[in-house]
């Protein structure tokens, strides 16, 4: 059994979020600090790819609801 793609979209998100807690973290007196730069990269990375892997799992799911017929 595979996993959905809706389930990877929601660890991805979780995993984005954990990445923007510690890129709030790590904001001294600047943002514009390396790590804080490369944590938000990361996190921009990880929410993109949820809003990929929802629209995926909406067209598997239109896929098969037309194929049905």
């Amino acid at each position: 059994m595979r996993i959905s793609p809706l389930h990877h979209a929601c660890f991805y998100f979780i995993v984005g979020s954990v990445f923007l807690y510690f890129a709030f973290q790590s904001i001294e007196a600047t943002v514009l600090n390396p790590i804080t730069i490369l944590l938000a990269l990361v996190t921009s990375f990880n929410y993109g790819l949820t809003v990929r892997l929802i629209k995926l799992h909406f067209k598997i799911k239109q896929y098969k609801k037309n194929t049905k017929k």
